[in-house]
């Protein structure tokens, strides 16, 4: 795989995080603070998306069985951008209605869950079955890191137009976003599959890793210390960098009186911190690893 190649598949990483800001901070500090809901009903929220992505596992052996990475992404996306959009319009359905508002909540914040299992889970399966072993940590880290850039970007320009603050005018940005974000992820993925099969598909592979059932993929990887003790590591991990998500907006706005897309716009300052702190880590292991400068 060349790194054209993996900078598309960044791309597809970018739109992810580009579509999770606005239903996992804009509309976490409106229920919060807009609302007058209490805190515990956006936390579950967020919690329910994260918790639906315990399906990942089986979309990436899904995608495995079927050979077909690419059509799992686009779906995967097309169920996020959905998802999206009806996460905004539970707010203004809330404010009118509150148990169908709520139901449509739970309803939409699933669908995102499963959105990005869906897109995420085969997209990283797709890199790692094509890069070459000393490409897999880089690629790795560049696709994770354009994630957080999507995050980042998307929160600043979001916070930015979102101003004055309408109902109206949230769920034509989420509208736009989704559209967005699918045709980036369609044309990032347009014949890269087939291209990286016909220059280093390997048949014999590709069955061995299709044969293997679910239940005892799951049992032999699980059997393996060092996948154990990574699991745990990446679920503190993903804990700390998830923990602000129920906190960080709607504290900016009843402590500070930051407006709505003022409160987005420092969500997204706030992930520029994070990619600045992973690259300054990783430059920093780098030079102690490998004596760099």
């Amino acid at each position: 795989m060349n790194w054209f190649s993996i900078f598309r598949l960044g791309l597809v990483q970018l739109c992810i995080g580009s579509s999770v800001v606005i239903p996992l901070s804009t509309l976490n500090r409106l229920m919060k603070v807009e609302l007058a809901l209490p805190a515990t009903i956006a936390g579950f929220l967020i919690a329910l998306h994260y918790a639906v992505q315990l399906t990942r596992v089986n979309w990436g052996h899904l995608s495995d069985k079927t050979q077909n990475r690419s059509q799992w992404i686009i779906f995967g996306m097309l169920i996020l951008g959905i998802g999206g959009i009806l996460a905004s319009v539970s707010i203004p359905l809330i404010e009118s209605s509150f148990g169908q508002g709520i139901m449509l909540a739970l309803f939409s914040y699933s669908l995102i869950g499963f959105g990005v299992g869906a897109a995420g889970t085969p997209l990283l399966a797709l890199l790692a079955s094509y890069s070459s072993k000393s490409q897999k940590g880089f690629a790795a880290s560049i696709t994770f890191l354009m994630m957080i850039l999507g995050l980042a970007i998307t929160g600043i320009t979001v916070g930015i137009i979102l101003d004055p603050y309408s109902h109206q005018k949230l769920i034509q940005i989420t509208s736009s976003l989704a559209v967005i974000t699918n045709i980036i992820s369609f044309m990032s993925l347009r014949n890269l599959e087939k291209s990286l099969q016909n220059s280093s598909y390997d048949p014999e592979t590709e069955a061995i890793n299709s044969n293997v059932s679910f239940i005892e993929g799951i049992k032999k990887v699980w059997m393996e210390r060092e996948a154990r003790l990574f699991t745990i590591f990446i679920f503190i991990s993903m804990g700390a960098f998830s923990m602000q998500d129920p906190i960080l907006e709607p504290f900016a706005g009843e402590v500070f009186g930051f407006a709505v897309g003022e409160s987005t716009k420092l969500d997204g300052f706030h992930k520029i911190g994070t990619l600045i702190g992973i690259i300054s880590i990783v430059l920093c292991l780098a030079k102690f690893r490998f004596g760099f400068g």
